[in-house]
């Protein structure tokens, strides 16, 4: 299985342009046609199927150093309790305690709030036209980190039937998590929203 960061890791890219277009081009060469027509693909083992990726940044309000962008994916392990056993994993022993604490309570409790400046941007993979387009935060997504500009712009926040996947599942999460990991304002600026104000 291959991860976005690894991905970036290894081609060096440094916009989320370049990734889409790399991602595109190399699943292009291990989808199989479908018995159903060419209008359906199935993937294969090698294909990077995650269906979502993110970029996110921290812009310094006051101005500062050049961005650092940093990459995650939605989970692309099949079926739900595998992905419910990943995002537990995933919680204890990969991403920052910030944002286990909002996927865990996400259904029920507080979420997180980060400082001002942070930035993130989500694709979808159209299986049918085989390209990634711009893709809104969940409705989940919104409610757990709070004052995150969302690219493309959220839409209004309503409950969260309609989204059958776990929190944890979204691509947000890993680049968020690695967001929190690489930049020290960011971290020492995120807030539970249980957490009284500075005095």
């Amino acid at each position: 299985m291959m991860y976005v960061p690894q991905v970036t890791e290894v081609k060096r890219f440094t916009t989320i342009q370049e990734l889409t277009s790399f991602l595109q081009s190399f699943n292009a060469q291990l989808w199989n046609e479908s018995p159903e027509g060419s209008h359906a693909l199935n993937a294969t083992e090698f294909t990077f199927s995650a269906s979502v990726i993110t970029c996110c940044f921290y812009d310094d309000p006051q101005g500062g150093a050049d961005l650092q962008r940093f990459y995650g994916a939605s989970l692309s392990c099949k079926g739900r309790h595998e992905r419910c056993i990943m995002i537990e994993l995933s919680s204890v022993k990969t991403w920052h305690k910030a944002m286990a604490y909002a996927v865990h309570h996400g259904a029920t409790g507080p979420a997180i709030t980060f400082p001002e400046g942070v930035w993130s941007q989500a694709f979808q993979f159209n299986v049918k036209e085989q390209k990634y387009q711009e893709k809104s935060p969940c409705k989940k997504c919104q409610h757990m980190f709070r004052n995150v500009n969302f690219w493309p712009p959220a839409r209004p926040i309503a409950p969260t039937n309609g989204d059958k996947w776990q929190y944890g599942n979204c691509a947000e999460v890993e680049s968020l998590s690695k967001l929190l990991l690489g930049t020290r304002v960011v971290e020492e600026g995120v807030r539970s929203t249980r957490t009284p104000p500075p005095l």
